[in-house]
């Protein structure tokens, strides 16, 4: 087994304060969702995400990459012009982030998108890690593996 095949769980929920040392490139969108909230004017964009926490470094006699991938809500809040362009030409349709983008000193964001781009206000953010990370071969968990498309926000115990 590859050495560096290994991976310890920090904690199982993240906030906009961790932003700087989070990357999402490559995390698999699995859902969508729009909360409205109990309060007026309040809102909450949800995505269903596979998060990648570590890449593993192929391992003779393995060329490929391996993941350490966990099923995710990610959940912005108080959202407000949201703006979601997504034009994918491909038979299946499979949209993956390429980057998040946060505008210091203001309540922008932009999620780019392999296949276009989500744009929005919030105040910000929460990810909740539903499932503690998996050593896996690709970036994308199993449906049946990952427990389907979920929302929830039942963080995993570590």
């Amino acid at each position: 087994m590859d050495p560096s095949a290994t991976f310890k769980l920090e904690k199982a929920i993240w906030t906009d304060a961790d932003y700087v040392q989070m990357g999402w490139h490559d995390a698999f969108i699995h859902g969508i969702s729009f909360n409205a909230g109990t309060e007026p004017f309040v809102s909450e964009f949800l995505l269903d995400i596979d998060y990648i926490f570590k890449w593993v470094h192929p391992y003779p006699p393995s060329k490929h990459f391996s993941f350490f991938v966990s099923p995710c809500t990610l959940v912005f809040h108080d959202v407000a012009g949201l703006r979601i362009d997504i034009a994918n030409g491909n038979m299946m349709l499979e949209i993956d982030i390429a980057d998040i983008h946060h505008e210091p000193n203001s309540n922008r964001w932009r999620i780019d998108l392999h296949v276009g781009e989500i744009a929005f206000e919030a105040s910000g953010y929460t990810q909740v890690v539903r499932q503690l990370p998996k050593h896996h071969q690709g970036q994308v968990l199993p449906e049946l593996e990952r427990g389907g498309v979920s929302f929830a926000r039942m963080p995993a115990s570590i």
